[in-house]
C-alpha cells in the first residue's frame, strides 16, 4: 500500500540529537532539534507579545535551555535556569548556541535580527 502524502510527512522519525563536547566543563551535551511546539515555545519565552526581545532573557541562554539534554533525551535544563547559565563564561554557551541555531535553522541573519530586536 503507498503512503498519501500527509501520512508519509508525519511518519517522518524524530532527529537525532547531535553530541557536543564542551571542553570547558569537561561534559558531553546532546543537542536536539526543536519541534515546532518547542520553537514557539521558545519564541514566546525570549520575546514579548510586542515581537521585541524580552530584556531580561538571554537569547543564547534561552535556546541552549530549549536544547541541550543528556545521552538519554532527557532535558538538561529549565527555564528556571536562564539566569544562572547567562551568568557562565560566553565560549561554552556560544558553542552550544551555534549547534543549537545549526540543527534548528536558525541562519545567521536570523540571530542578527532577532538579536536586533
Amino acid at each position: 500500500m503507498t503512503m498519501n502524502l500527509r501520512d508519509k510527512i508525519l511518519s517522518q522519525p524524530t532527529p537525532t540529537m547531535d553530541k557536543v563536547h564542551v571542553k570547558a566543563w569537561n561534559v558531553d551535551v546532546f543537542i536536539k532539534p526543536l519541534t515546532i511546539k518547542e520553537h514557539e515555545e521558545w519564541e514566546s519565552l525570549a520575546f514579548s507579545k510586542n515581537g521585541k526581545r524580552s530584556e531580561n532573557v538571554s537569547l543564547k541562554a534561552s535556546l541552549v535551555i530549549a536544547c541541550a539534554h543528556d545521552e538519554s533525551g532527557t532535558k538538561i535544563f529549565t527555564n528556571d535556569d536562564i539566569g544562572s547559565l547567562s551568568e557562565l563564561y560566553a565560549e561554552p554557551i556560544n558553542k552550544l548556541f551555534a549547534k543549537c541555531s545549526e540543527l534548528n535553522g536558525l541562519t545567521d541573519n536570523d540571530v542578527k535580527e532577532l538579536e536586533g530586536n
